[in-house]
């Protein structure tokens, strides 16, 4: 385990926005902790390496760097 912080489990709907917020996928948040976060999405290699993670339920808005992708997950 190389994670820094500890994570906690979640299962919420969130949405990735680029291109200014012009462009967005929806995606859901399976874990996150002080230092990252895993979401589900319908396609990993779809999500670019930068955007912005919005979770509206919590009012978070975050800029994010993708450091690892699956099939349908980023981190």
């Amino acid at each position: 385990e190389k994670r820094g912080g500890a994570r906690s489990r979640l299962l919420k709907g969130g949405l990735i926005a680029f291109s200014g917020r012009h462009a967005t996928m929806p995606c859901v948040v399976r874990d996150i902790s002080d230092g990252g976060a895993r979401l589900q999405v319908a396609q990993g290699t779809a999500v670019p390496d930068t955007f912005e993670l919005i979770i509206e339920l919590d009012g978070l808005e975050v800029q994010c760097l993708v450091v690892w992708r699956k099939a349908q997950e980023v981190g």
